[in-house]
């Protein structure tokens, strides 16, 4: 069988801590079947303009994309300028990537033979499926990840958007609450919709201190994340000063980039907080599992949010966690032994979450929450869903 995945990015040199989840779903999917599997990795070579990029490129070269050791797996670059001027010019780099794409997939169809399916992540990517749909008559299947679905749709006639949703064979959405938002946004029928959630590589990320939660006397809080307004971070910040000036011991550590660092890192001069809290920077996933390891308790205080692999990687380290009900999260913390799920619209939703985890944090056991997270979320059952909807979709 050959597979097409059309994706938006992509784990690389010069980011590698961008997307990574594209890499392992494909390289597990790679592991176990017999599909060759063709990625176009949208590449805007814009970003070569950027003073950051410019920076790395004299040191380093050009980009290159993080490699997966799989003769059945190759890696396209879909070349393209993005122009983020406006709405008009964004439109008109959108067209061109979908033109590369096309362009791309009917050449090697050309060069290797026809696909017979072809997987397209997030409504852009969706676009090139519909299209070559029309062009050649493809069947394509649609993943939508979109923590902000309005505004990743906000380009497009309502018209245009159910026909690239509905001429897939399927949809599917990485929570359920993603599927009744497509179903009341898009007015994609629910059957239709699939729910199939991010998996975890649970080899990678395992426990390493025992059963028992750990038991020291200052507890070390984790948030993983783009330092953004989306992600609430800088909430959590203030939550954890104020927690501190009640004498409560606790720890953050901040493993992120974006653009609240420098205001973060202000705040924490202004308070007198670099001994309580720390911000690591952007690391790159296979180092993420020995930051987990040393801590007690992920928290992620998102306002949206479609799913939250975070959250399955510190589960699959025994972690509990405290997350916001904001679209995915808390689809994953369904039970009181994985931790706790806030309101966003309770002010002081987070700190009472940590109030009340931290107060009965013995009784989480790291191995009942590991146990879950593998049942659910390792990639032995995740990808089996994705190679057996491959299977009917082809039939």
């Amino acid at each position: 069988m050959r597979i097409a995945i059309i994706v938006p990015g992509w784990s690389s040199k010069f980011r590698p801590y961008f997307m990574p989840f594209f890499a392992e779903q494909i390289s597990n999917l790679s592991k176990r079947s017999g599909c060759t599997f063709d990625i176009y990795i949208a590449n805007s070579i814009s970003k070569y303009f950027k003073l950051s990029f410019l920076r790395f490129f004299f040191n380093n070269g050009f980009d290159q994309y993080d490699r997966i050791e799989s003769k059945n797996v190759n890696l396209i670059n879909v070349n393209y300028v993005n122009l983020p001027f406006s709405n008009l010019s964004k439109r008109i780099s959108q067209d061109r990537y979908i033109n590369a794409n096309l362009n791309l997939i009917e050449a090697r169809e050309h060069s290797f033979g026809e696909y017979d399916l072809i997987h397209c992540h997030f409504f852009t990517s969706a676009r090139v499926g519909f299209e070559y749909f029309n062009r050649k008559g493809r069947k394509y299947v649609i993943t939508e990840h979109a923590s902000d679905l309005t505004k990743s749709l906000d380009f497009y006639t309502d018209d245009y958007i159910r026909s690239v949703y509905n001429k897939a064979s399927t949809v599917v959405a990485v929570s359920n609450r993603l599927k009744k938002e497509l179903h009341r946004v898009v007015g994609i029928e629910l059957e239709k919709i699939s729910v199939i959630p991010n998996g975890v590589d649970t080899e990678k990320f395992s426990i390493v201190n025992g059963a028992k939660c750990r038991t020291g006397e200052i507890k070390k809080v984790l948030f993983i994340g783009h330092l953004i307004e989306r992600k609430g971070v800088f909430e959590l910040v203030k939550v954890v000063h104020n927690l501190i000036a009640n004498n409560i011991n606790v720890y953050l550590t901040i493993i992120g980039v974006g653009e609240l660092s420098g205001e973060i890192l202000n705040y924490l001069k202004v308070h007198n907080l670099s001994e309580f809290i720390e911000i690591k920077g952007g690391i790159p996933n296979h180092e993420l599992p020995s930051e987990i390891h040393k801590h007690d308790l992920l928290v992620l205080p998102s306002q949206k949010e479609s799913f939250g692999v975070v959250v399955v990687e510190a589960g699959a380290c025994g972690l509990p966690a405290i997350v916001s009900r904001c679209g995915g999260p808390e689809d994953i913390i369904e039970e009181e032994f994985l931790g706790s799920t806030y309101s966003l619209d309770d002010i002081n939703g987070l700190h009472d979450s940590l109030i009340e985890v931290l107060s009965k944090f013995e009784s989480y056991s790291s191995t009942m929450i590991r146990e879950h997270t593998v049942n659910k979320y390792s990639w032995d059952v995740v990808a089996e869903k994705i190679l057996s909807l491959y299977e009917v979709k082809t039939s």
